[in-house]
């Protein structure tokens, strides 16, 4: 996979997929056509509840609430296809998913 300039690179995002659900993590890289990416340190969000909103953009925002959600196990790396959102997250977001 070509490693682009993008804005997002290196940063924690959620990444919504077509069939691969929901995943949290550092973006690592990404493809030409944007529908493909690596992550590292990452999570999938099995479930989640906004701790305000009801998408994955309070998600991003303000993080899940713990109790209310489903994270599964940390992996050191995941190659994801068919992207079709990447939504950087803010540190009390990363947070709550961290700690879920």
């Amino acid at each position: 996979m070509e490693n682009l300039i993008h804005p997002f690179l290196g940063r924690h995002v959620i990444v919504r997929c077509t069939g691969a659900g929901v995943h949290a993590g550092v973006l690592s890289a990404i493809s030409k056509d944007h529908s493909s990416v690596i992550l590292v340190d990452a999570r999938r969000l099995w479930k989640w509840h906004a701790k305000d909103g009801v998408a994955l953009s309070g998600v991003a925002k303000f993080g899940i609430i713990a109790k209310d959600s489903i994270v599964d196990t940390l992996v050191h790396e995941i190659h994801l296809n068919g992207v079709v959102e990447l939504i950087p997250t803010t540190e009390e977001a990363r947070k709550s998913i961290d700690e879920a």
